[in-house]
């Protein structure tokens, strides 16, 4: 399954991401959003320790609201565990690399139902050949599916160069100031840091041939002067 569509996971994550920018403070955002499938779904997700502390969490979407006595299983648990969370939600926990399949049963009334689909474990790589802000690099906050970085520089601008490492692509880029404007993020770009504001920088990078995602979330602002 691609992440073309921004899931609830990220919806999520992203107003937590604002709420780290608020306070001001270096913090690990959790894995707490869901991501919606239908039956048949193929899901790509990464195995990093990160990702195997939080987990992923799933909805059922097409599943009837009145699902009743659900089973989840996992075909291969060395590869994923599953735990159900109610009807229609899931957590699966990445194991090892490999494939398994997701199974969820119940009964809507007295008819069988079934969600039903493949989660894909791959190994995460680092998906960034460059990445610097005012010349620091910043690859090494970059560790899992989601990261979350606040950064502080002492200029009232700030310099965002970034490069797809090899079988990489960008799939989204965004820079948020606290003055309200968004824009696309390029990169070689200088973006002024409002007074007292912030710069929030989301970057969304793809895996060409395994299909997973790594969202990048950084909070960037002026360092007070003593």
């Amino acid at each position: 399954m691609k992440h073309s569509n921004k899931s609830k996971r990220t919806g999520i994550l992203i107003t937590a991401f604002l709420l780290i920018l608020a306070m001001c403070t270096p913090v690990i955002a959790s894995a707490d959003g869901t991501i919606p499938v239908s039956n048949g779904f193929k899901h790509t997700i990464i195995l990093s320790k990160i990702d195997q502390q939080r987990g992923y969490s799933f909805y059922a979407e097409d599943l009837p609201a009145n699902v009743k006595n659900v089973k989840v299983t996992s075909s291969k648990k060395s590869v994923a565990t599953v735990k159900g969370n109610g009807p229609l939600n899931f957590t699966v926990t990445p194991k090892k690399v490999g494939t398994t399949k997701i199974t969820l049963k119940g009964k809507s009334g007295k008819k069988a139902v079934k969600c039903a689909g493949t989660i894909k474990v791959v190994k995460f790589q680092q998906p960034f050949k460059t990445f610097k802000i005012n010349g620091v690099s910043q690859r090494g906050a970059v560790t899992s599916s989601i990261n979350v970085k606040a950064v502080e520089v002492d200029k009232s601008k700030a310099k965002i160069d970034f490069k797809a490492a090899s079988g990489w692509k960008v799939l989204g880029a965004t820079v948020y100031s606290s003055t309200g404007k968004s824009q696309k993020l390029k990169s070689g770009k200088t973006y002024i840091i409002a007074k007292q504001g912030y710069l929030a920088v989301s970057l969304y990078m793809e895996n060409k041939k395994n299909g997973a995602v790594i969202e990048n979330y950084f909070n960037i602002r002026q360092a007070q002067q003593q």
